[in-house]
C-alpha cells in the first residue's frame, strides 16, 4: 500500500508539473518520429577560429521511420546517399562506390518509450519555455534545454507551431559557444509521403563494405554470450545517463561488441574488442581527442582489449567513465554492496546485467532501507524513468549521506570498509 501510494505521488506530481515548454517538448518528439515531409536540412559546425563547415542535405522522411538523405554540399561528399528504411541503413559513396551496411539507430516510437524519454529529460535538463520567433518564415515555439550536469550540453528548438516539427536546433557548451546548429528549410508536409521519393538510386558498388550488426540487446549476459567474452561494464556513470540497448557489430572479422548509454538527449557509446595481437601483461594506453561538435572521443587499450569510447560530453568526464572500465574492481565492490546490504551476489550481478552502475544500485538499496520497500518496488520507479535522486526526493529521503556513501564507494577501496 505505502509503495502504491509512493507511485501515485509520483505520477500526480510529474502529471500535474507539466508545464508548458514539457508540452511542447513532448509534440516536437511525437513529430520527430511520426511526421512525413521533404526538407533541405543545413548543419553549421565552427571549426577553429572564426570558421565553420557547412552540411547541406535533401532529406525525405516518412512517418513510418523511413528516409532518404542526399549530400549536397560540402563538395567532398556532394551526391553521398544514406538510405534508411528503419531496419537498415546504407550509405553510398558515388565517388569511391563505397557502399556501408549497418543497422538502424533505435527509434522512439511507443508511448512508453516517449514517457521514459520525457522522464530523464525532465531529470537531467532544465526545460523552459523562451518565447516564440520565426524560423524560415514558419511561426515557432522556443523552448531552452539546459543541462544540470556540468558536462553536458545546452539546447535551444525551434517547435514549429503549425506541425510540432523542430525547425532549428542550436547546441552550445557550458561556456555558451555555439557547437552545432540544424536547420530545415523548404519544408513540404505530406499526409502519406509518395513512395518516388524513398527509393535510392544506390547502383551496385565496385566495393562494398558491410559492417552487420544484431537487433538491440538489453541484456548483458545475453550480449556477452553471443559476442563469446565477458564485457567491461562501466563501475559507474557519468551522472544522470543509463544504460540502453546492447549491439554487436562483426567488422573485419572482429566481433566487436557497443554498449549504448542515453540521458534523454545525448548518447554514450562504448565499443569493445579483443585486441588483434597480445600486449605485454599491464600494458595500458589512453588517447583522447574532443572534436569541432562537441562530442569527445577516447581510446583505451589494456593488455589484450581495446576500447573506444564516444559521447557529447567533456573529455575529463569521458577519461573518468573509461576508468570505469576496471573490471578488476568490479568483483570487490559488489562484494561490499552485498555486505552492506546483506544482498546476494546473484542480485547485484542480475541488475548488473541491466547495465546499472555499482553508484546507482547502492543508491537504490539505500532508499529500501530507509523507506521500508522491496528492491523490486524500489526498482520498479526507476525502470519507468526515475532517477534514484528523485525517488529519494519524493520519498523524503535524505539523499545527502547517500552522495557520501557512494563517494567512498567511488574512491575508498572497498575491502576497507
Amino acid at each position: 500500500m505505502l509503495f502504491t501510494a509512493a507511485l501515485l505521488i509520483l505520477t500526480i506530481d510529474c502529471s500535474a508539473a507539466e508545464t508548458l515548454a514539457i508540452k511542447i517538448l513532448r509534440r516536437s518528439l511525437n513529430a520527430e518520429c511520426h511526421l512525413s515531409y521533404v526538407a533541405h536540412e543545413t548543419q553549421v559546425v565552427p571549426v577553429g577560429i572564426g570558421g565553420q563547415t557547412i552540411v547541406r542535405d535533401w532529406i525525405a522522411r516518412s512517418g513510418g521511420g523511413s528516409s532518404i538523405t542526399r549530400c549536397l554540399c560540402p563538395s567532398q561528399c556532394q551526391g553521398n546517399i544514406s538510405d534508411d528504411d528503419g531496419h537498415w541503413l546504407r550509405v553510398y559513396n558515388p565517388h569511391t562506390h563505397h557502399l556501408t551496411i549497418t543497422r538502424s539507430a533505435a527509434k522512439c516510437f511507443s508511448p512508453h518509450e516517449m514517457v521514459l524519454m520525457i522522464r530523464r529529460i525532465s531529470e537531467n535538463y532544465a526545460v523552459q519555455y523562451a518565447g516564440t520567433s520565426r524560423a524560415p518564415g514558419r511561426l515557432c515555439d522556443v523552448i531552452s534545454l539546459i543541462p544540470y550536469s556540468h558536462y553536458a550540453h545546452s539546447r535551444t528548438i525551434w517547435v514549429d507551431r503549425a506541425t510540432g516539427l523542430p525547425i532549428w536546433v542550436q547546441e552550445n557548451d557550458r561556456q555558451g559557444h555555439l557547437l552545432e546548429l540544424t536547420k530545415l528549410s523548404l519544408l513540404h508536409f505530406y499526409q502519406r509521403l509518395p513512395a518516388k521519393y524513398l527509393i535510392a538510386s544506390i547502383p551496385k558498388p565496385n566495393r562494398k563494405a558491410t559492417i552487420a550488426s544484431d537487433p538491440p540487446i538489453h541484456h548483458l549476459d545475453q550480449l556477452q554470450q553471443a559476442a563469446g567474452f565477458s564485457l567491461s561494464i562501466p563501475l559507474w556513470l557519468p551522472k544522470g545517463f543509463e544504460f540502453d540497448y546492447g549491439e554487436l557489430f562483426h567488422m573485419s572479422g572482429k566481433v566487436v561488441a557497443c554498449l549504448r548509454y542515453n540521458d534523454g538527449l545525448s548518447g554514450i557509446s562504448i565499443y569493445e574488442t579483443y585486441a588483434r595481437q597480445r600486449r605485454p601483461l599491464g600494458y595500458h594506453q589512453l588517447l583522447f581527442t574532443s572534436m569541432p561538435d562537441g562530442e569527445a572521443r577516447v581510446e583505451s587499450y589494456d593488455s589484450n582489449r581495446d576500447f573506444n569510447l564516444i559521447g557529447p560530453i567533456g573529455v575529463g568526464a569521458l577519461i573518468r567513465l573509461a576508468e570505469a572500465l576496471d573490471s578488476s574492481r568490479g568483483r570487490a565492490i559488489a562484494t561490499s554492496i552485498c555486505s552492506e546490504f546483506r544482498v546476494s551476489l546473484k542480485r547485484i550481478d542480475g541488475l548488473r546485467n541491466r547495465g546499472i552502475g555499482f553508484d546507482t544500485i547502492a543508491a537504490l538499496l539505500e532508499i529500501c532501507r530507509e523507506c521500508h520497500h522491496t528492491l523490486h518496488q524500489v526498482l520498479g520507479l526507476y525502470y519507468s524513468g526515475y532517477n534514484w535522486e528523485h525517488i529519494a526526493l519524493r520519498l523524503h529521503i535524505e539523499s545527502y549521506h547517500i552522495h557520501q556513501w557512494l563517494r567512498l564507494l567511488k574512491n575508498g577501496p572497498p575491502s576497507d570498509r
